[in-house]
């Protein structure tokens, strides 16, 4: 496997901050799920089903290890974490029982880590599907998309306390899906209507040439979208987060949950790792060449203060109940709403208790606590 080889040659930037994600989370799941997981007498888990040796040959660490870093750091988490690696390179295997032997403290983790040679496959997610877990977080992470599908992805999502987040190979699911002879595969991930419905799109799409590679993109992520969304009965967030080179998405990541909770984790994280322009809203994504953060408007704030005005009018609510009942499946984080606020009081346009005057300055601007009261104006007939 030449090109596997090659891509564990160096970590690149955007392996750098795909490792971030991953470990920030887990980091913060952990923190969450694991008092209540003891309390029911349950362990809980990590799983990398595309694992890789965990070190670069320059010796970067990749995810295997450090998250066990994270693990061995912290008695609690090191007492009752079990963790799952897999891959189906030997090779790659090989490489990671060694190094995982010889990280620093590794025998204080209570259970070894397990770490297996096997294709992920239909019967990997029917596995799942039919058994229950303890809570887990899930990275899937294959070379190309064979064996990431929706039956896996709602297997290891299904039990309380699971969230999984997997590598989007867009380049080549793009193509894939222009292309009947991946019909079963692209139908694994997407289902099988909505994936007739995508071929059909997408030779409209070829034939017609009126649609630009990100409408084609989002026509692809909307539909990826959709379908995670019906997994669990419909109790699911999706939050992506896109990898750019030069103008062309080349992949995603792509974080699924149950809990409005996780998904808020996750969706700052994500921010925060990728570009940021100037207003403070986060692009979700990750440039090899960023744009420049200034510009004269800002369309995306602007649009957030009109849904605001809209979406609560007549009503009064704190910072906090608006953010958390808001920003679900939306591209802002609390900073975001802070600032709305902020401008809208300013303009005139909502009441707030405290107001600007009697609340603190930061930076020349005053701030908006999670408890500050907002009141809306009713909506204009």
């Amino acid at each position: 496997m030449p090109a596997v080889d090659k891509f564990f040659d160096e970590r690149s930037p955007a392996s750098e901050v795909k490792a971030k994600i991953i470990t920030k989370h887990f980091d913060t799941w952990s923190n969450i799920v694991l008092s209540k997981a003891i309390s029911l007498g349950q362990k809980i888990a990590y799983m990398d089903l595309y694992c890789g040796p965990g070190r670069y040959d320059d010796g970067t660490e990749s995810t295997p290890l450090l998250v066990l870093r994270k693990a061995i750091a912290k008695p609690l988490l090191a007492k009752h974490l079990v963790t799952i690696f897999n891959d189906d390179d030997a090779r790659a295997v090989a490489k990671l029982e060694a190094n995982v032997k010889g990280l620093p403290g590794i025998t204080a983790l209570a259970n070894e880590p397990a770490i297996l040679n096997r294709k992920v496959g239909q019967d990997t997610a029917d596995y799942f599907l039919k058994n229950p877990t303890v809570p887990c977080f899930t990275f899937i992470d294959p070379f190309g998309y064979a064996g990431l599908t929706l039956d896996l992805i709602k297997g290891v999502t299904k039990n309380w306390g699971c969230d999984c987040i997997f590598f989007f190979n867009y380049r080549r699911i793009n193509a894939a899906l222009s292309t009947p002879i991946f019909s079963e595969r692209m139908a694994a991930l997407f289902g099988r209507d909505r994936t007739a419905r995508l071929q059909e799109e997408m030779q409209g799409i070829n034939a017609s040439k009126k649609h630009t590679p990100y409408e084609r993109e989002e026509i692809i992520l909307d539909a990826l979208i959709a379908a995670l969304k019906e997994l669990n009965k419909g109790k699911t967030y999706v939050r992506p987060f896109r990898f750019k080179v030069g103008k062309r998405t080349t992949h995603m990541l792509v974080f699924v949950t149950k809990h409005p909770l996780g998904y808020r984790i996750m969706n700052e994280i994500m921010a925060k790792e990728g570009f940021i322009d100037a207003k403070g809203i986060p692009h979700y994504t990750h440039y090899d060449d960023p744009p420049p953060k200034t510009q004269f408007f800002y369309p995306e704030f602007d649009e957030l203060k009109r849904m605001l005005l809209d979406d609560y009018a007549g009503e009064t609510k704190t910072m906090e109940q608006i953010y958390e009942e808001h920003s679900l499946g939306k591209n802002y984080i609390p900073n975001n709403y802070k600032d709305a606020l902020n401008e809208l009081e300013a303009e005139g346009k909502i009441e707030a208790e405290p107001p600007a005057d009697d609340r603190p300055k930061r930076h020349g601007k005053p701030t908006f606590g999670d408890n500050t009261k907002v009141t809306f104006p009713p909506r204009r007939k």
